[in-house]
């Protein structure tokens, strides 16, 4: 019975850590946090001290021009079958000229304790027009990867449902790569993104299979999403891979492109177009055009309504890999993304493909005072919200989603969803959404 509970706690307490994780986009929001400005960890000398190397460090230029984190270790532990136990750790150094132009040196680093594997990136943006939101980057990597770049299922709870469930969702790949990438506000309320890539991608298979409870009839999978119960099957074979991206975003009826994604008062469009080179030994050699868009509109007394609609497909496929296909945002854990863009209880690649799609994301955001009609909610504080998601992929594969949620302080919501798709049965449970998990786009 003990050893339950002590599971249940050590998630909670790693859940208030990843939320308070550093992300190296938003690394200025942290740095009146308690996290980093404890006494713990500024010290009046500005050295760094061993026990700092556990708890995290962070030093501050009073004149506002510099800034530097390290990591804890305690916020990149985690457990995969493909990795096992892994530990790493991150640096941050942000520097600002006079004229208030960013630049940010940023390197990660990881160990693999069970497939005896260093990974590491490194990154150099350096951000020199704020009036544009013009930034340019160089990234280096070696690392594992989830095979899906949406990264639907957190190293958290991954971990949690590995140890604890024996489900290992995420799936994952290695790559070796250098990767360019430039952003820049191309015309009002238009903000373009391009990069460039070239990588080594080569498959992976699980190393270990060891969780805290043996769960009768349940068994980890394979790393092949094609195939999960294909062990010793690789996903595809080593190769080079040579990727081209292109993003627009079109903020509709406003006078700059603004990087806050909810609650958007006019429509934002979005293209984005990924082409696989076949040149300098890379062999792909693919066209993905996807166009989506997304708003809000206010109804005042009667609430909101939210739409995040998407197409897309492949203009041409001569060769790709899996890697290549188009995932989506699915999820299949207790625990789910806020987004609107986001499925409930899609799974992970079964939908993956390289055919036409199209998706759909609707959500009626109830008036508090509607609320207060309601006697289990009267005084809670509590927002109600009903909404469907439905993907098409091909002519022959749907699938569709209804739920309904009460919300809190638009920090932690409860959901109870109802789903059925063409290549996954009927589902009805409940979901946890938690705004850790929320992504932000450029």
């Amino acid at each position: 019975m003990l050893k339950p509970i002590f599971i249940v706690c050590c998630f909670l307490w790693a859940l208030k850590l990843e939320a308070t994780s550093l992300n190296d986009e938003f690394a200025d929001s942290y740095s009146n946090s308690k996290l980093y400005s404890s006494s713990a960890v500024d010290t009046t000398d500005g050295s760094l001290k061993m026990n700092q190397l556990l708890s995290g460090y962070s030093k501050f230029d009073t004149s506002g021009k510099e800034k530097l984190f390290i990591v804890s270790p305690l916020y990149t532990i985690g457990y995969n079958t493909v990795q096992g136990a892994f530990l790493g750790t991150a640096i941050h150094y942000h520097r600002w000229n006079d004229k208030k132009q960013k630049t940010l040196y940023y390197a990660d680093g990881s160990y693999g304790f069970s497939n005896k594997m260093v990974n590491f990136s490194a990154v150099y943006k350096r951000r020199y027009d704020n009036k544009k939101g013009a930034w340019y980057y160089l990234k280096l990597g070696n690392e594992i990867l989830q095979i899906n770049d949406y990264e639907p299922i957190s190293s958290l709870i991954n971990s949690w449902l590995t140890l604890t469930q024996e489900l290992n969702f995420a799936k994952f790949y290695h790559k070796q790569y250098a990767e360019a990438k430039y952003s820049f506000e191309f015309f009002k309320a238009i903000a373009m993104q391009t990069s460039i890539e070239y990588a080594n991608r080569e498959a992976v298979s699980n190393t270990i299979a060891y969780s805290l409870f043996d769960i009768t009839n349940r068994y980890f999978t394979s790393n092949n999403p094609i195939n999960v119960n294909g062990l010793g099957q690789d996903l595809f074979s080593r190769h080079n891979a040579l990727t081209l991206k292109l993003s627009a975003i079109y903020q509709v009826r406003q006078q700059y492109y603004s990087r806050v994604n909810n609650k958007l008062k006019q429509p934002r469009l979005t293209l984005h177009y990924k082409k696989g080179i076949e040149s300098f030994g890379a062999i792909t050699n693919f066209d993905h055009l996807d166009l989506a868009i997304e708003g809000n509109i206010d109804f005042k007394l009667m609430g909101s309504f939210s739409y995040n609609l998407g197409a897309g497909g492949f203009l041409t496929n001569v060769n790709s890999t899996f890697i290549d296909y188009k995932h989506f945002r699915a999820n299949q854990s207790l625990f789910t993304r806020m987004d609107i863009e986001n499925f409930k209880m899609l799974e992970y690649y079964s939908y993956s493909t390289t055919q036409n799609y199209a998706r759909l994301h609707l959500r009626y955001n109830f008036n508090s005072s509607l609320m207060k009609q309601f006697s289990l909610t009267r005084g809670m504080g509590f927002k109600g919200y009903a909404g469907i998601n439905f993907l098409q992929v091909d002519k022959s594969n749907q699938f569709v989603e209804a739920y309904v949620g009460l919300s809190k302080l638009d920090f932690l919501r409860l959901e109870f969803v109802s789903s059925y798709g063409t290549l996954q049965h009927y589902l009805r449970g409940v979901r946890i959404g938690f705004d850790i998990f929320t992504e932000s786009e450029f």
